[in-house]
């Protein structure tokens, strides 16, 4: 199992990209808004678009409104420009052709994950000021795993790869890094990119178990008949990971230092469905001998 400490896209981190903002209007701080009217904010950590919740709606600031319990603006989404890099899975950029962007961490970068994507490929470029050209890989988005026979290959629907790891980042602290995600005569998406430094916390094992959580409604009206409410969901696993009794300690207060923060946790990079971003609910470490001992995580992963 690897984890991906994440490394936060901010304004200075996004140095370049060919996806407009132009969702709405900017906010106007003299203008007065009714109930329903949607603007958006695109100052220096704020990229999202907002919905007012009342007439009238005079000098109140979006990003000053309470996320939970909203009084005058309510959050409706990052904006296009911003989607893949906030924590909204199910929201996604989107652009005729390709995606661009180009990133200046200024950390060590050495992991980069992407989720609900919607492409053909991904390809990735690392451009080191001193070096030149690190890293240039371009990764086919075709999902295989269902085609088992003949019959599978030739009538099954070609289906793509939504989540895409990526481990072997060459650890160039100063280079910038080009994305792009490419589906030439359609739209490409992506809903969220991440990158960061990698962790191995040890040996992902059989008997891990795999996912998801629907938060749709299913139900019947008096009469007996369905009525299903399309929902997200999330994604979510049962880690069985081996490792080093002697690791024990690190990995407990890794796991506690981040129990906030949600970041990308790979099972196997083989293996897609066991990629997930999210956070853990719980994890338990039973040292079995002096050299191996068994953690079982729980994560859920956001939508």
């Amino acid at each position: 199992m690897i984890i991906i400490r994440p490394v936060e896209v901010t304004d200075a981190v996004l140095i370049a990209t060919d996806v407009p903002e132009n969702d709405e209007a900017e906010w106007d701080v003299a203008t007065s808004y009714s109930e329903g009217d949607t603007e958006m904010r695109t100052t220096d950590g704020v990229h999202s678009v907002y919905v007012s919740l009342q007439n009238s709606n005079l000098g109140n600031i979006p990003e000053d409104d309470d996320l939970v319990n909203p009084v005058f603006w309510a959050r409706v989404s990052a904006t296009n420009r911003w989607a893949m890099f906030s924590d909204q899975i199910n929201d996604q950029t989107e652009q005729a052709d390709e995606i661009n962007v180009t990133l200046t961490p200024s950390a060590l970068v050495n992991g980069m994950s992407f989720f609900n994507l919607d492409a053909a490929t991904v390809r990735i470029v690392m451009n080191d000021p001193v070096d030149g050209v690190v890293y240039d890989e371009a990764f086919g988005l075709v999902d295989a795993s269902g085609v088992n026979d003949w019959y599978a290959w030739y009538f099954e629907p070609i289906v793509r790869q939504k989540t895409l790891a990526v481990l072997d980042l060459p650890p160039f602290i100063l280079a910038d890094i080009i994305v792009t995600v490419e589906d030439t005569g359609n739209t490409a998406k992506c809903g969220l990119l991440t990158m960061g430094a990698q962790r191995k916390l040890g040996d992902t094992e059989y008997g891990t178990g795999v996912g998801i959580v629907d938060y749709s409604r299913k139900e019947r009206d008096p009469f007996g008949n369905p009525i299903v409410v399309k929902r997200n969901f999330t994604k979510r696993s049962d880690y069985a990971v081996t490792v080093d009794t002697n690791f024990v300690g690190a990995i407990e207060n890794t796991l506690a230092e981040y129990r906030t923060t949600p970041m990308t946790w790979i099972g196997s990079v083989d293996f897609p469905s066991t990629i997930i971003y999210g956070y853990y609910r719980d994890f338990n470490i039973v040292l079995n001998n002096y050299t191996k001992s068994l953690l079982s995580i729980d994560v859920e992963g956001l939508t």
